[in-house]
């Protein structure tokens, strides 16, 4: 009797620690949707018909930057955006804290933003290989003639109600050809928009 209890445990082990694939919930899903479109907006708002940048591309690293403090801390996010609150704007400290909190760690992006041209992501293993090994931004134009540099974007954090968003761009397109912000996005009704730019650093 014994041999047969141990048989039928030695069938069931595999099935009882067998782990079914995890399936993302409706609010993943949409906090996920939420991020491309504030994404979205934010291109819009900083690249979209500038007649500086004519490219017909977007190229974007395909995983999010940290965010910039500067070197004395002067662009660190909570600093900057008590600033913003002095001047007017409404800032949640919730959603600073969110940012700085998701971005302690960086995440995988994928091409979902909702713009009128292409989107292409790129490694930083392909930018390694022009700006450390190859011949900079002739070889970034020649295999991408049609953008006008390459977006790093940061993770967004959120308030509680989600109707206020902040996050970080970055837009490289040149040796001295450069800018980062910080970007506050509000929600009215179905649609993001931005509320706010702070230009943090230029070349």
């Amino acid at each position: 009797m014994k041999t047969l209890v141990t048989f039928a445990f030695a069938i069931l082990l595999p099935a009882l620690s067998y782990h079914y694939p995890h399936r993302p919930s409706v609010q993943q899903a949409s906090s996920d949707d939420e991020m491309y479109e504030v994404f979205s907006a934010a291109i819009k708002e900083l690249f979209l018909d500038k007649p500086c940048l004519p490219g017909k591309v977007l190229i974007i690293e395909d995983h999010t930057t940290p965010y910039f403090e500067g070197p004395d801390g002067e662009a660190e996010p909570a600093k900057r955006t008590a600033d913003w609150a002095n001047s007017g704007l409404t800032v949640s400290n919730r959603m600073v804290e969110d940012f700085k909190l998701k971005n302690k760690q960086s995440i995988s992006l994928q091409p979902r933003l909702t713009l009128p041209f292409k989107q292409v992501l790129i490694s930083e293993r392909e930018l390694n290989h022009y700006f450390r090994e190859g011949d900079g931004w002739t070889g970034f134009h020649r295999r991408h003639p049609n953008s006008f540099g390459y977006v790093r974007l940061s993770r967004v954090g959120f308030n509680p109600e989600h109707d206020r968003a902040l996050l970080y761009v970055v837009l490289s397109c040149g040796n001295l050809c450069g800018s980062g912000y910080y970007v506050l996005v509000a929600k009215n009704g179905p649609a993001w928009s931005v509320v706010y730019t702070d230009g943090l650093w230029v070349s």
